[in-house]
């Protein structure tokens, strides 16, 4: 790999897109079943925005991690 980038950059690079458009998509859904469809929010408004920001993330190095994983896996001989 040739880039100016530290790996943390180069991962944060990579994850960074997907959690801030999985974080705008949970928003959008939560949003509307609060508003359109009146579903009851039960619970900590303050801990639910925290564990939902972390989930895209999270997923996101999942897929990472699965990618690079797979790579590195298949280049063997």
């Amino acid at each position: 790999m040739v880039t100016p980038l530290r790996p943390m950059e180069l991962m944060l690079g990579k994850t960074m897109p997907f959690a801030v458009v999985g974080l705008v998509d949970v928003t959008l859904v939560t949003t509307l079943a609060l508003v359109l469809f009146h579903v009851p929010f039960n619970g900590s408004f303050p801990v639910a925005v925290v564990l939902l920001a972390v989930v895209p993330d999270d997923l996101a190095g999942c897929g990472l991690f699965i990618s690079t994983h797979i790579a590195t896996r298949s280049s063997r001989p």
